[in-house]
């Protein structure tokens, strides 16, 4: 099992976004991305992160931007059968 090194950004609200890919509960088989927030220069991170993928299949490599109050993640997922490329977007 791979795991990735976590994708940092900040954004002009002061926030800082991190998204990873972790071992997912449903399964070792499995990876699924996360993400995780802070509002003070990431000395704590929320108790409550969030995941993007939740599915039974591998999700990995993903990628993250933001743009005004936005955060727009990518990643791998061959959760279809073959291997796609997953979109989301959230507000922060």
């Amino acid at each position: 099992m791979v795991f990735i090194v976590p994708i940092i950004i900040s954004t002009r609200t002061k926030r800082t976004v991190c998204v990873y890919c972790e071992p997912g509960s449903l399964s070792d088989e499995n990876e699924e991305i996360f993400l995780a927030s802070t509002s003070d220069n990431g000395d704590t991170f929320s108790e409550v992160t969030f995941n993007l993928s939740n599915n039974s299949e591998f999700s990995e490599c993903p990628s993250i931007a933001t743009s005004e109050n936005n955060i727009y993640v990518i990643w791998q997922d061959s959760t279809p059968g073959n291997t796609e490329v997953f979109f989301t977007k959230a507000k922060i």
